[in-house]
């Protein structure tokens, strides 16, 4: 009998865990589609602000290639 309820106790953990990683997959499947539809917007506004503000998008990403080319040159030093 002790074994009996052993190899059901062992049943209903693995049930639980079973139903737990279930539920994991399902949130991390949401999570994914979340992040997947914020980045979509993301980059489609990003899109429209440049296509209608070309010089200051050209001017933002200047200054950030020449902050980065002076950290990266400090480096090499």
């Amino acid at each position: 009998m002790n074994s009996d309820k052993m190899k059901e106790k062992a049943d209903d953990l693995q049930d639980q865990a079973e139903d737990a990683a279930r539920s994991f997959k399902e949130r991390a499947a949401e999570w994914q589609q979340t992040a997947r539809e914020n980045i979509t917007d993301f980059a489609q506004n990003t899109d429209t602000y440049v296509h209608e503000n070309p010089w200051p998008a050209i001017g933002i990403t200047a200054i950030f290639a020449f902050a980065l080319g002076l950290v990266i040159g400090a480096r090499r030093r």
